[in-house]
């Protein structure tokens, strides 16, 4: 939601050689009638090593095959589903799938400053989890400094039961994803595998001068991760630079930030006791940093400037979920 030429988009990137990829988009897509993607119709591509193959979502007044639109929206492809199928040879090749908008404003009930683009890679849905514990972004200011976020949690499943800090989410859109917004962490849980994406908007919803829009893709509990080595940028006029963990309390006398056990601030997270939240801050400095522990944490990372921002997930596990070890050679639906 910027302007007429910016779009919703997500493409895929193959591994192999005959990558044969089914794409079953949820809304109208751009030029459709050029590509021959119906909504809801399942289509089959094949991409060669290295191919990239870009869905973008039409116009929210274009017209039916996807053409033209003056519309400041896009529809938002949140639903397409992307699968890679069995080649020539019988085998499923690897794929990645990213996903965002060519400019947004990430528009909130708390405004929605400044544009710019989204760009994620997706979790595939094997690697999904059933807990999240989330983090807003710190504005440039006193910390916590809590922005208000928007949360989108998809789910593959629509009968699927989402809560965040108890209470059940309704209003199901797209049949695949809901939304929210918070200024506070959260504990977000669900009876089967969902996905979460943390959303930045500038304007008033960031305490502070800084902020742009900007997305993250969330780790799940279960994808906690120990050690990590991300970047902190100061390229674009960024100023600050945040590290955000979930951590168990008791993982707090071995956490070692740049080899040092001084943080910016710390507090027990509501909705989930055991676990706190630490916060890391770096001025605009580039440059490699380091974090440890010896209990798994959760992790963003991310950066403000005055025109803009950027942000990314600190580091996961992304370890297949729920599939049996041992082999089996008769067909059952527990295992």
């Amino acid at each position: 939601n910027y302007s007429s030429d910016c779009y919703n988009w997500t493409y895929i990137i193959a591994k192999d050689n005959d990558t044969k990829v089914e794409i079953t988009p949820s809304v109208v897509t751009r030029a459709q009638d050029k590509t021959g993607l119906q909504p809801g119709v399942t289509s089959v591509i094949t991409l060669n090593k290295g191919d990239v193959y870009q869905l973008v979502g039409a116009n929210d007044a274009a017209d039916a095959n996807g053409n033209g639109g003056t519309s400041s929206a896009g529809k938002n492809l949140s639903g397409t589903k992307i699968q890679s199928i069995p080649g020539v040879d019988g085998k499923c090749k690897q794929i990645a799938v990213f996903a965002g908008s060519s400019r947004t404003s990430n528009p909130a009930s708390c405004g929605s400053g400044g544009g710019d683009s989204d760009n994620q890679q997706l979790f595939p849905q094997h690697t999904w989890g059933t807990e999240y514990l989330t983090t807003p972004f710190s504005g440039n200011t006193t910390l916590p400094a809590y922005a208000t976020c928007t949360y989108k949690i998809a789910v593959s499943d629509p009968t699927t039961v989402v809560k965040v800090n108890g209470v059940t989410l309704t209003g199901l859109q797209n049949n695949n994803f809901y939304s929210y917004e918070s200024s506070t962490p959260d504990r977000i849980e669900a009876d089967k595998p969902i996905m979460v994406c943390e959303f930045m908007t500038g304007g008033g919803c960031i305490p502070g001068p800084d902020g742009d829009p900007e997305m993250v893709i969330l780790s799940p509990k279960r994808q906690a991760i120990k050690r990590t080595i991300f970047y902190r940028n100061n390229l674009t006029f960024i100023d600050v630079n945040y590290l955000s963990l979930v951590i168990p309390t008791g993982g707090l006398t071995s956490l070692k930030i740049d080899n040092s056990s001084t943080f910016d601030f710390v507090s027990p997270r509501p909705n989930k006791p055991g676990y706190s939240i630490v916060v890391k801050k770096w001025g605009a400095t580039a440059g490699q940093s380091i974090a440890i522990s010896d209990s798994a944490f959760t992790g963003i990372m991310y950066g403000l400037g005055s025109v803009e921002s950027y942000g990314y997930n600190a580091g996961t596990n992304l370890d297949p979920y729920k599939i049996p070890s041992g082999s089996h050679n008769i067909p059952d639906t527990s295992s």
